[in-house]
C-alpha cells in the first residue's frame, strides 16, 4: 500500500478510537481563526519511511543548504521577486525591494543563527507539504534564487499557486518572510483567508466522507455481531470447538477436497503461492492494558536464539546458557524429526575426504525461547557480546534475541483453499475485539497465501495471539505457526543434505 501510514489511522478512526495525541504540538497558522495543521499522532508516524514528512527530510541537509543560498541571493536584489503583480506596480523602483536595517541585520547574523532559520524553514516545508509538492517548491527555489533562471513577470504568490495548489496558505507567509519577500498589508484578510476557506471547504467535504464510512463501518460491525449472537464472544470465552470447526471448513467441500475460484489462468495451473503481511491494529487500550498485564509477568526474563543445530536438545541448551544464570525454562521450535535421517557422520567424512563439501545454509530453522530464573542471568545472556557475535554451539553462531523485538507471527504451509481475504476474516474473529488484522500490502486479496505474517504491537500482544491461535485447527498437519520465518532451504536442512555453519 503506497500511502500505509494512513492504514492505523483510518482503522483507528473507523473504529471509533481517538486518532490524535492531544499532548502533541502541533503546526499553527499566526491567527487561530485560520485553523491549524496536525501532524501529531498515537501511531509515532514519525517514524514510518512512508509518513510524507520523514520523505521529505531524507534530503534535510541539502535542502537546508539550498535555502541559505537563495536566501543570500534574495538579500542581494538583483533581481528581486515580487510577491504579485500588483505590489510589482506599487512598488518605486528608485526605492529597495528589501528595507535597509533587514539587509544589516541578515549581514550582522552568524552562520550558526542562519543555519538555524535555514533548518526551521525546512522543517515547516517538509511537515505541511505533501511529497510532490515539497519538491516542487525547492524546485522553484533553486531555478529562481541559486541558478538565477528568471522570467518576465514571475511573480512569489502565482509560482507558489503552482507549485503547492491549495496548500499555498500553509506555507505562503513564512517562507516569504524568510526570503526577504515584501508581502501585502492585509495578506491575512485575503491571500490567507481565501485559501483557509477553500481548505476548510474541501477538509467540511471530507469530514463528511469518512463520517458516513464510519457509520456504514459500525452497522456492518453490528450486523456480523447479530449474525453470530447464539455465540460466545471469542475473546473470553469462546469455544475453541467452534473455531476449530469453522476455520477448518473455510472454501471446503464436506468430502475435503478444496473448492476451486475462477482465476482466469490455464487449468491444471498451480495457484500463485505468495507471502502475505497482516497489521494487527489495536481495537481497545484497555484490552491492551490487560494484555501486557497478564503476560509480562509470564514474559519477563525471557529471550529468543536463533540457528541452532539439528542435533540440539533442551539439556545441552541449559547447560550452555547456565553459564550465564539459573535457567526456568527451555523450549525448542520448527524442529522435524520425522524428516532427519540420522547422523551421517560416516558419509559426511567419506564427501570430505573425496573433496566434496556439503552445501551450506544460512540460518537454520531451528530456535529457542529460554528464559532465565533471575534479572541478572537474562541481562546477561543479552548482553551486546551475545546478541551480535553470539555463542557458537556445533560450528553455529547462536545469537540472542531480546523478547521485545518479537513482535511478529508466521503461519506457515496453509492448505490450498485458503483465500487471503478470508483468512483475514477469521484471524480478525478470533483476536475481536482487541485487534483487528488487516493487510499491509494489499492487492493479494483473491491469492492462495501459503504463509502469512502477523505484527502486534508489542510482544506481550503476539504471545496472546499466540496463545489463541496456536489451538486453531487450520485444515492441515504441515500448518504450524512459528515466531521467526522458516528459511526456504529448511527442508534441505531437516534432511541434512545441507550442513549448518556460523555465519
Amino acid at each position: 500500500m503506497k500511502n500505509a501510514w494512513l492504514q492505523p489511522i483510518l482503522t483507528d478512526f473507523l473504529s471509533g478510537l481517538d486518532v490524535y495525541n492531544h499532548n502533541a504540538d502541533y503546526l499553527q497558522s499566526n491567527d487561530k481563526h485560520f485553523g491549524e495543521v496536525r501532524t501529531a499522532t498515537k501511531h509515532n508516524l514519525g517514524e514510518h519511511p512512508q509518513f510524507p514528512p520523514s520523505i521529505n527530510r531524507e534530503n534535510f541537509e541539502a535542502n537546508v543548504k539550498l535555502l541559505m543560498d537563495a536566501r543570500e541571493s534574495a538579500i542581494d536584489q538583483k533581481a528581486p521577486l515580487y510577491f504579485s503583480d500588483g505590489t510589482a506596480r506599487r512598488h518605486n523602483k528608485n526605492d529597495p525591494l528589501i528595507p535597509e536595517e533587514d539587509v544589516v541585520a541578515f549581514h550582522s547574523k552568524t552562520e550558526d543563527e542562519k543555519r538555524e532559520e535555514a533548518e526551521k524553514i525546512a522543517d515547516l516545508l517538509a511537515n505541511r507539504l505533501p511529497k510532490r509538492l515539497h519538491d516542487r517548491v525547492y524546485q522553484f527555489i533553486d531555478m529562481y534564487f541559486v541558478r538565477r533562471r528568471r522570467f518576465k513577470k514571475h511573480y512569489y504568490y502565482s509560482s507558489m499557486k503552482r507549485s503547492c495548489n491549495f496548500h499555498t496558505h500553509l506555507i505562503l507567509k513564512e517562507l516569504a518572510e524568510y526570503l526577504y519577500i515584501p508581502l501585502p498589508k492585509f495578506i491575512d484578510e485575503t491571500f490567507l483567508a481565501e485559501g483557509w476557506r477553500d481548505w476548510n471547504a474541501i477538509r467540511d467535504e471530507m469530514s463528511l466522507v469518512f463520517y458516513q464510512a464510519q457509520h456504514k463501518f459500525a452497522l456492518s460491525y453490528r450486523a456480523a455481531a447479530a449474525d453470530h449472537s447464539d455465540r460466545k464472544q471469542v475473546v473470553g470465552g469462546a469455544s475453541v470447538l467452534q473455531m476449530t470447526q469453522e476455520l477448518g471448513s473455510i472454501r471446503r467441500q464436506a468430502n475435503g477436497a478444496p473448492q476451486e475460484r475462477e482465476r482466469g489462468v490455464n487449468r491444471g495451473a498451480a495457484p500463485t503461492k505468495v507471502h502475505v503481511k497482516y497489521n494487527a491494529v489495536l481495537l481497545s487500550r484497555e484490552g491492551l492494558a490487560e494484555i501486557e498485564e497478564k503476560y509480562k509477568q509470564e514474559t519477563s526474563r525471557q529471550l529468543f536464539i536463533d540457528n541452532l543445530p539439528i542435533d540440539i536438545d533442551e539439556e545441552e541448551l541449559i547447560d550452555i546458557y547456565s553459564r550465564c544464570g539459573d535457567i526456568e525454562s527451555v523450549r525448542i521450535f520448527n524442529r522435524r524429526p520425522d524428516l532427519d535421517p540420522g547422523n551421517p557422520i560416516k558419509e559426511l567424512k567419506k564427501q570430505i575426504s573425496r573433496g566434496i563439501m556439503m552445501e551450506k545454509t544460512t540460518r537454520t530453522p531451528i530456535y529457542a525461547i529460554v528464559k532465565f530464573a533471575t534479572d541478572e542471568g537474562y541481562d546477561t545472556a543479552t548482553g551486546a557480546d551475545l546478541r551480535v557475535f553470539g555463542i557458537i554451539i556445533q560450528r553455529h553462531a547462536v545469537r540472542s534475541i531480546k523478547k521485545e523485538e518479537m513482535k511478529s507471527l508466521f503461519i506457515e504451509n496453509i492448505p490450498r483453499g485458503f483465500f487471503a481475504l478470508d483468512l483475514e476474516y477469521k484471524l480478525c474473529k478470533v483476536l475481536d475485539p482487541y485487534f483487528y488484522v488487516c493487510s499491509g500490502t494489499g492487492g493479494h486479496d483473491l491469492a492462495e497465501p501459503s504463509s502469512c505474517k502477523i505484527t502486534f504491537p508489542s510482544h506481550e500482544a503476539a504471545c496472546f495471539a499466540y496463545d489463541k491461535l496456536v489451538e486453531i485447527d487450520m485444515g492441515s498437519d504441515d500448518c504450524v505457526m512459528n515466531w521467526m520465518r522458516t528459511p526456504r532451504d529448511a527442508m534441505n536442512y531437516w534432511t541434512r543434505r545441507k550442513v549448518g555453519a556460523a555465519k
